[in-house]
């Protein structure tokens, strides 16, 4: 796979994203309306669906908090790693436009 397929496929998973919402990535004012509605307790949530795929996807030897804490951290860090720079390369975001992940402010 090239670096351009690879740019192609992220590129297809942010737009399957926004599709979600129905909403195009390019249309500011639509993702705006969107996601008012939307709150923490979405992130919440998908966190939590996160948390149960790590458990159900773990070798049974390795269902346990601590497996799923240490599986769902280093996706979690993977996932924040890959955000920074395809926020950069997708949506023009610098660092210090992508607010403060670890306090919640935007």
């Amino acid at each position: 796979m090239t670096d351009s397929d690879d740019e192609q496929n992220v590129r297809k998973a942010w737009e399957s994203m926004f599709h979600l919402l129905h909403v195009r990535l390019d249309d500011e004012q639509a993702v705006q309306t969107a996601t008012a509605s939307l709150g923490p307790h979405l992130v919440e949530g998908q966190l939590r669906n996160a948390l149960l795929f790590c458990l159900l996807t773990l070798p049974p030897e390795r269902r346990n908090v601590d497996g799923v804490q240490e599986e769902f951290r280093k996706a979690a860090e993977k996932a924040l790693r890959d955000f920074q720079e395809q926020g950069e390369r997708f949506f023009g975001l610098r660092p210090e436009d992508q607010g403060d992940c670890q306090s919640g402010e935007p």
